[in-house]
């Protein structure tokens, strides 16, 4: 209990800011806590169709990190849960485990690969290249998309004729036709 509030002292500010200061001096506490949390295995999911945890997303990150698959310009098209067989999760019964796999789609650069994380086993189960495909577009595609429409010189002085300043923001690119 604070001083000011044993002594029956109306609360201050200032003195509770000085009080929490004095109790968060050291943040040794702090650090240990998040130490000892991050340890902690992922909680088992409570179905087996439940959405990956965020332990689990970012389980997925560091095993392909650790095996060299991502660098700084890495970008996921889609991260999700690859669902177990229909029959097994019918024959699922609430405390039963069941065997948790990631499916990602990861992009580098030009190329794109398809994986999929055994998050039971910890390890990458597999890792393909695609070919001959497109990922889903994500946020730098639609930017990429607009700087090149920028580009075009008959772009601006045409949507100037509508708009008094054409930018990127003033307008909406999408792929559907």
């Amino acid at each position: 209990m604070p001083q000011f509030a044993q002594a029956g002292l109306p609360y201050d500010r200032r003195t509770v800011r000085a009080d929490v200061k004095m109790v968060i001096r050291s943040p040794l506490p702090f650090i240990l806590a998040a130490i000892l949390a991050a340890a902690q295995p992922a909680p088992a999911a409570g179905h087996p169709l439940d959405p990956l945890s965020y332990r689990e997303f970012w389980r997925v990150l560091e095993l392909l990190r650790d095996a060299g698959h991502m660098d700084r310009k890495t970008r996921f098209s889609q991260l999700t849960l690859q669902e177990p067989p229909k029959r097994e999760v019918l024959a699922w019964r609430p405390g039963a485990g069941m065997p948790r796999k990631a499916y990602a789609v990861v992009r580098r650069g030009e190329k794109a690969f398809e994986a999929v994380v055994d998050l039971t086993a910890d390890r990458i189960a597999s890792w393909s290249p695609l070919k001959e495909v497109h990922p889903n577009w994500i946020e730098d595609d639609f930017k990429a998309m607009v700087d090149k429409v920028l580009e075009h010189p008959d772009f601006v002085p045409y949507m100037g004729n509508r708009r008094p300043t054409p930018t990127a923001d003033s307008w909406i690119a999408t792929s559907w036709r």
